[in-house]
């Protein structure tokens, strides 16, 4: 039986969710294109990655980015519930460790987004809610991973 009136089991909850926030953050908007104030459309990260799969987007490393997002989301996630089941201070320094992965994946994306669109007439690109929300989502693991791990029970 979990107890889930201790601060450690709180923090690993939290973990849970904000490993659950990446996931949602991968079926958000991550890419938008517009031309002058036209949107031309929009991406998930999981239609960003079907594009990627399909040789349809070439490109630098932060292609892959909104895919790291996830994996780490997902194994975030993993560690908190496995917190819950079996404490342990390691798995609040594994959420730490996933959500500054996570950020620097959403940053890679965010910075490496600007070189897919030429700046002539008008056109602009923006990044979705998916990737803010990563980023979110990576702070706060980053945060409760550490209050995880330097918490005084077990």
């Amino acid at each position: 039986m979990v107890d889930i009136k201790t601060k450690s089991s709180i923090f690993s909850i939290l973990i849970i969710l904000f490993g659950i926030l990446g996931v949602i953050s991968f079926f958000s908007t991550w890419f938008d294109l517009h031309i002058m104030s036209f949107s031309l459309g929009t991406l998930t990260g999981w239609e960003w990655m079907q594009e990627v799969f399909d040789g349809n987007t070439t490109g630098g490393l932060f292609i892959w980015m909104p895919l790291v997002v996830l994996i780490f989301s997902l194994i975030a996630a993993f560690l908190g519930l496995s917190g819950l089941l079996k404490p342990s201070k390691q798995k609040g320094k594994g959420a730490v460790a996933c959500g500054v992965i996570i950020v620097l994946a959403a940053l890679i994306f965010y910075l490496g987004r600007i070189d897919l669109v030429l700046t002539t007439a008008n056109m602009s690109d923006y990044c979705g809610i998916g990737v803010f929300l990563a980023m979110a989502a990576g702070v706060l693991l980053a945060i409760f991973g550490a209050l995880r791990a330097t918490s005084t029970e077990q």
